[in-house]
């Protein structure tokens, strides 16, 4: 998925360059969205651990509930 969308941007890109259209502004522009996606990409991959580490804490707590539910009935 994530190629297929790289080969579109690089299409786009060259054919802005065949063109003529990319200038000093328009390549730091350019950069910028990179750099935006790139920090997005980041936040949601670290959104992604916290929530993964989260659910394990919340198995763990929930297996010792259990466990202790399951002593109490012996």
């Amino acid at each position: 998925m994530y190629d297929s969308k790289f080969s579109e941007a690089i299409t786009v890109l060259l054919s802005w360059i065949e063109r003529g259209e990319v200038n000093r502004r328009s390549a730091n522009q350019f950069y910028s969205m990179v750099q935006s996606a790139n920090s997005h990409v980041r936040r949601l991959m670290n959104e992604k651990a916290t929530h993964e580490q989260e659910m394990e804490e919340a198995k763990e707590n929930f297996k010792n509930a259990l466990t202790g539910i399951l002593t109490q009935c012996k």
